[in-house]
Parts: structure tokens; sequence; C-alpha cells
């Protein structure tokens, strides 16, 4: 009588092909389903890739600072505006005056569409809550025989930079009023200085047609 016993002994070799014809069996699997159903695997593909997508533009304000060149509107636009002042209208505020200038050549639209905000170097613009049809205007250069160590066109340049680093991160219209007034000095055009050192008519007409051409 023989009594050895059995041992059943297990390869590599062949785990290894049970292992590959698995993998292969599931693949198969897994391109047949695929194939049938091809239209809910290229939905789910296409919108995952337009949910990244959507994130990613939702992250990014919906502006352009200073606001660029735009198709003129003609004056009737105006009517549609509310020209927001901050404070007395003085020489430091020259802002107020155009605003109320604005204002009594336009009216008061009872429902404006378009708001533009006009601040001085006092205000706390960062308090400013604009919808989006607003607009922060940059505070206007001055006269260069205005200056003076507490207030000069150096420190109004730096707080207008200040207003459009605010106006970036909150993603508001920022428009470059201050610019479009200077002359090769970097001080407020003697072309525009009325006599009492505010920005006189000519002024107020270069302001005017800069907004109607930057409209975004």
């Amino acid at each position: 009588m023989n009594n050895k016993k059995l041992f059943i002994r297990f390869r590599p070799f062949f785990v290894f092909i049970v292992l590959i014809l698995t993998l292969l069996s599931c693949f198969a699997a897994y391109m047949l389903d695929a194939n049938d159903n091809q239209d809910k695997y290229i939905a789910k593909w296409e919108g995952e890739a337009v949910d990244d997508l959507f994130d990613e533009v939702k992250s990014t304000p919906d502006v352009i600072n200073p606001v660029p060149l735009s198709e003129k509107e003609n004056d009737s636009y105006f009517e549609g505006c509310s020209f927001v002042k901050v404070g007395d209208i003085s020489v430091e505020n020259q802002g107020n005056s155009i605003a109320e200038r604005l204002t009594a050549n336009y009216g008061v639209s009872n429902k404006p569409k378009y708001y533009y905000y006009f601040p001085d170097i006092k205000t706390d613009f960062t308090k400013i809550d604009l919808n989006s049809d607003g607009y922060i205007c940059a505070v206007f250069p001055i006269d260069g025989a205005l200056e003076t160590d507490t207030f000069n066109n150096k420190i109004i340049d730096e707080y207008n930079s200040s207003i459009l680093a605010f106006a970036n991160e909150k993603g508001y219209a920022f428009l470059d009023t201050n610019t479009v007034l200077k002359g090769i000095d970097g001080k407020l055009d003697p072309e525009y200085v009325a006599d009492n050192g505010n920005i006189n008519d000519e002024g107020l007409e270069v302001i005017k047609s800069y907004i109607l051409t930057h409209i975004q």
C-alpha cells in the first residue's frame, strides 16, 4: 500500500497567468460597457471638464482695469447715470465738483442704471460697495500752483494706485479719469485749469468724452 501524501504545488508562473487573464477580462468588460454606453461616459468626462473651467472663470473678476476704450455712447447715456459725490466742494475734492456739474447738466435719474463714484484722498474707498454697473473714478490731478507737502499730484497718484488695487480685488470697474487730464509735467494741464483752481469747462468736456468712450 502506497502511503505517500499528495502535495499541490503552486507555481508562480501559473499565478501570474491567472492574474493577467483576470485583468484582461475586467478591461474587456469595461471596454464593452463603454462602447455600449459611450454617450454616458462622454457626458461625464465633458461635464467634469466644463465644471473645472467654470470654477476657474468664477474665481476671476469679469472686469479689465482701467476700463479700456470702447465704442462711444451719445450724451443721452448720462441721463441714466447717478454721479455720487462726497463731502463739500473744494479744490481738494474736485470729484465732488464734477459730480455736481454733471448732475446739473443731466439731472437726477429716478432709476439710475449706472453709478459713478468720485472719491477724494480723504475717502475710505474700502467701504465702497458697488454693483456690477458701478464705476470708481480716479481722483483728478491738480494744478501745480496748488500743491503742498500734504496734498500734491504724487500723493494723488499713490492714492489712485491703491484704488486700482482695491477695484481689481473686488472686481469693480475703475476709470482712469486722472491721466487724461494731465500735462507733460504730471500735473493738471493748464488748458483745463479754471481761475479758482478747479477743472474748467474744457476739462469737464474731456471727462465726459472719456466716460462715454470707456464703458464696460
